[in-house]
């Protein structure tokens, strides 16, 4: 196969993973790019590194994606992008943007370097204030900043012009279900919620991210038949071999209410490796308070231990019977506490201290 037609191929196999994210295709266009990187041809390596982005960032494995992001900066400043690869670049940006506070040992200058730099992007792209007001929302609740969410929200709403590097509208409400949840207006995420559940609209992501948001905002509520019906859609839609633990910490605290230990062990026993590979500290800090919560239960309804898969991260006794949960509620509650302490140090408020504190009185 000459050059030629090794480059056609290449150009083939990219659109046929285009849209279809499972691991076996990451794997697929990892070894794209590198067969890419080997022809020489820039405009190809940027397509096969275009498409694992995409790959990493549906599947959340978000650690990995924002490392590669500096070399689509990198390759902006060195190369002349058409339209098409401007708009997929500052539209990948937006994929590194929404995750970066979830790192506490990302300075808060540098985040805010960042997101000046995203929105000097979107506006050279040409995209008005919306998307900015949009974004910073979302940035500014990560970071615990509470009530300057909730003004970015309110202009948000307020302006009107849309722009092709908008989020699609299902995805724009499912976001901002996360800022409802933490002013606790329950009663809102599931208005907010109700045409994406209805899938009235709908994408890739939504309505499936939407369902454990939803049964944590009726657990909250106390309805509990709703919050089960929402549960039962979560774990049947969502691919739990694949990283979720941006999704499944509410479920953990429905089965935290519960004290359920069969679907407790379903799902920490398939997420909890994702949870200690991850190097983002929020991600981390959701998944082991939902853990915590469920071990702290589970001892007040004196289960005394618990059969998860074993794991040597987990300093903790483990024999034929399982885990002690006592020592899972500890071990849980310490790593928690010390990533809260990272997350508000880091943000210089106590946002995650509150949040904590909140839901393990609740609890």
């Amino acid at each position: 196969m000459n050059l030629e037609e090794q480059i056609g191929s290449i150009y083939d196999q990219l659109y046929e993973m285009d849209g279809n994210y499972t691991l076996k295709n990451k794997d697929i266009v990892f070894n794209l790019v590198q067969k890419a990187i080997q022809t020489k041809d820039k405009e190809l390596e940027l397509e096969a590194r275009l498409e694992y982005l995409a790959q990493l960032v549906f599947l959340n494995f978000y650690d990995e994606a924002i490392a590669y992001f500096p070399w689509f900066l990198n390759y902006k400043k060195n190369n002349e992008l058409g339209y098409y690869h401007y708009h997929s670049l500052v539209w990948s940006f937006k994929w590194i943007i929404i995750r970066i506070a979830s790192y506490g040992k990302i300075p808060l200058k540098q985040i805010n370097d960042l997101f000046q730099q995203f929105e000097n992007e979107v506006k050279e792209y040409g995209a008005g204030e919306k998307i900015i007001e949009y974004f910073s929302s979302i940035v500014q609740l990560g970071l615990g900043n509470l009530d300057t969410a909730e003004e970015n929200y309110k202009k948000y709403k307020k302006l009107r012009k849309t722009s092709d590097l908008d989020d699609c509208y299902a995805c724009q409400i499912n976001n901002m279900l996360d800022l409802h949840i933490a002013k606790r207006d329950y009663k809102k995420v599931i208005s907010e919620a109700k045409d994406l559940v209805s899938e009235k609209y709908s994408c890739k992501s939504v309505p499936k991210t939407t369902y454990p948001k939803v049964t944590f905002a009726h657990l909250m509520l106390g309805q509990d038949l709703k919050a089960e019906e929402f549960y039962q859609l979560s774990v049947k839609k969502l691919n739990l071999d694949e990283p979720q633990i941006t999704n499944v910490y509410y479920l953990l605290f429905y089965l935290a209410k519960k004290n359920e230990p069969l679907k407790t062990k379903k799902i920490i026993d398939k997420q909890l490796d994702y949870a200690l590979k991850s190097n983002s500290d929020l991600d981390k800090f959701k998944f082991y308070l939902g853990c915590y919560l469920v071990f702290k239960n589970a001892v007040i309804n004196k289960t005394k231990k618990m059969k998860l898969k074993k794991n040597d991260a987990l300093n903790c006794s483990f024999d034929d019977n399982g885990y002690d949960c006592l020592e899972l509620e500890d071990w849980f509650k310490k790593q928690t506490i010390s990533l809260m302490t990272i997350l508000d140090a880091r943000n210089e408020n106590t946002y995650y201290t509150n949040y904590y504190t909140f839901l393990d009185d609740t609890f």
